[in-house]
């Protein structure tokens, strides 16, 4: 045509196509046939079925197309391990020595098109036109090593046990979306990986560099004991710093003064400012007043288009607008708080009793200027006040682990609400004691 474009109503092949194994649609252009597009049928095979005269081989039943197919094999307990990938060959699939002991495994097919080079996600996938699920005998768990005891915990035969040697697994299926994809909730999947990770929860720290993770997951160190840790030196590295801030202090808490500059590069101006004056400049950033109550009572959109106006960018992690950032993290969840929170705040006193007690009256300031109303406005306020009694419970402070034990269930719960707002009140807690320890 004059502009170079050309339709074509591929509805006048419709009956041709459906009977067929599809097309391809080619431009011929100087005795050149180039092809620019193809059509497939959107189920590609009926079903699957393991050969019974071969169980190493795998049946395509009722296949629609005679394309060639691509075959991925994802272990149901094995999530974090990735596909096995292979092709069929007249209909059949020979099985990939490495599912051996897998027991289920879900079934992904495509074209193989090498005009469209296609990397097969990590992910287990979820269900949808070409994945079937089969069961290729009984599932082993006998490999040994780091992944030991993962497979038959998942499949609900065996509990969870974690060793040293497991910690980074566990670590990244914990912080994964692959534990929401089981018969079983993902939260409670994930409190057990917690329990058992909390008996080698001095390792944690250093597993976590080995860890496959998005973003730290602060509800799992909270869950897993790693925020009542005594003041020590972590094994980390240098890179801590940058994949998780709250384990880089906790892993320095000896000697912060050598880390200053790091202090003051991730965490901003103010770490240093409360350690060597005992100032928070800004310590009241993050409290529910008066105008969030207002704005809670708009609408969502309106709330969004104020907030996209406002356009906080996001500094170093203890810088005044990061904590705005974290504070409206728990704002927009402040309608699925999952526990009671009058019962929550019903252990403010006693939690300013028992820093009181230890490092003086100064010690509920950081309580103090977080102070809201009462219901969800006092979310910072509960984040400030439950990171102050882990802290203090690392440190053997007289009433804190009695108070730990009835406070920790909220922080986790809140840390999984707002992960950012509970890993900057835990870093807040260990720079203040850290500063009060010292006087």
């Amino acid at each position: 045509g004059g502009h170079g474009i050309a339709t074509f109503n591929l509805a006048q092949l419709g009956e041709t196509l459906f009977g067929s194994s599809g097309a391809s649609l080619f431009v011929v252009a100087d005795g050149d046939r180039i092809p620019v597009g193809r059509v497939r049928p959107r189920q590609l095979v009926e079903s699957v079925a393991l050969d019974p005269e071969d169980p190493q081989r795998m049946l395509l039943v009722g296949a629609h197309t005679d394309q060639p197919l691509e075959i991925a094999f994802y272990p149901r307990y094995a999530p974090w391990s990735g596909p096995q990938v292979t092709k069929s060959s007249g209909g059949l699939v020979s099985l990939p020595a490495e599912l051996s002991g897998e027991g289920e495994v879900r079934v992904v097919i495509r074209v193989e098109d090498p005009w469209v080079p296609f990397e097969w996600p990590r992910d287990y996938p979820s269900r949808t036109f070409n994945t079937f699920d089969v069961t290729l005998g009984s599932l082993t768990d006998s490999r040994g090593g780091s992944e030991q005891g993962f497979r038959s915990w998942l499949q609900r035969s065996a509990p969870c046990t974690v060793g040293p040697s497991g910690l980074p697994l566990a670590i990244s299926l914990y912080a994964s979306d692959d534990v929401a994809k089981f018969r079983v909730q993902g939260d409670v999947l994930r409190d057990e990986l917690a329990r058992a990770m909390s008996v080698h929860r001095e390792y944690l720290p250093g597993a976590y560099s080995q860890a496959v993770v998005q973003t730290a997951p602060i509800d799992l160190f909270v869950a897993a004991g790693v925020t009542t840790l005594p003041p020590s030196g972590y094994v980390h590295g240098a890179a801590l710093w940058e994949s998780s801030p709250l384990l880089a202090v906790l892993a320095n808490t000896n000697s912060l003064e050598s880390v200053s500059d790091d202090l003051d590069r991730v965490l901003g101006e103010s770490a240093n400012q409360i350690l060597d004056a005992g100032i928070d400049p800004f310590g009241p950033q993050g409290r529910f007043g008066p105008n969030e109550e207002v704005l809670a009572r708009w609408p969502a959109d309106r709330i969004e288009s104020v907030w996209k106006s406002v356009n906080p960018v996001p500094g170093r992690l203890l810088d005044a607008e990061t904590r705005v950032i974290a504070a409206k993290q728990m704002f927009d969840q402040r309608a699925r708080i999952p526990f009671d929170i009058r019962a929550a705040a019903n252990f403010l006193a006693a939690v300013k009793s028992v820093v009181e007690k230890e490092y003086g009256d100064a010690a509920s300031s950081p309580i103090t200027a977080r102070s809201g109303a009462p219901g969800w406005a006092s979310l910072p306020t509960l984040t400030i006040a439950f990171s102050l009694v882990e802290r203090s419970t690392g440190r053997e402070v007289e009433g804190a682990n009695a108070l730990h034990k009835l406070t920790k269930p909220y922080l986790v719960a809140m840390a999984r609400m707002s992960p950012k707002l509970v890993e900057q009140d835990l870093i807040l807690a260990e720079l203040w004691i850290t500063r009060w320890s010292s006087q």
